[in-house]
């Protein structure tokens, strides 16, 4: 997401969700396929990508959130988590509460997780 992170909270929860695909990140994805060379691939094989990708992208944003929280408050989280405590809503607003600059975490991730495709697709 070149230099864009708007709605980077709801874009970690449309993750947690992932029937409710955040259009940023369907559209990151997609860019991601098509700068990667594969924009002629067919329909269903781009989807069947973006959609393997979507997981890989939830794991690289969760462990951004989990490094940026001090270690207690990344205790408690992951707890709530992983027990389906929190709603998207108390995650949103966890996270807001609990990272630093969490919308420069988001943009971090997304820049790493660009970089390390498109040097693994080039090799």
């Amino acid at each position: 997401m070149t230099g864009k992170t708007t709605g980077s909270c709801f874009i970690l929860l449309s993750l947690k969700q992932k029937q409710n695909m955040d259009p940023n990140i369907k559209k990151f994805l997609t860019d991601l396929i098509k700068e990667a060379g594969m924009g002629a691939l067919p329909q269903a094989d781009q989807d069947k990508m973006i959609d393997e990708l979507y997981v890989r992208l939830e794991d690289r944003l969760m462990l951004a959130v989990m490094e940026a929280l001090p270690d207690q408050k990344r205790v408690d989280f992951q707890a709530k988590i992983e027990t389906d405590e929190m709603d998207a809503k108390q995650v949103e607003d966890y996270i807001r509460q609990n990272v630093p600059n969490y919308e420069q975490v988001f943009a971090k991730a997304f820049a790493e997780f660009r970089e390390l495709y498109l040097s693994a697709v080039g090799e």
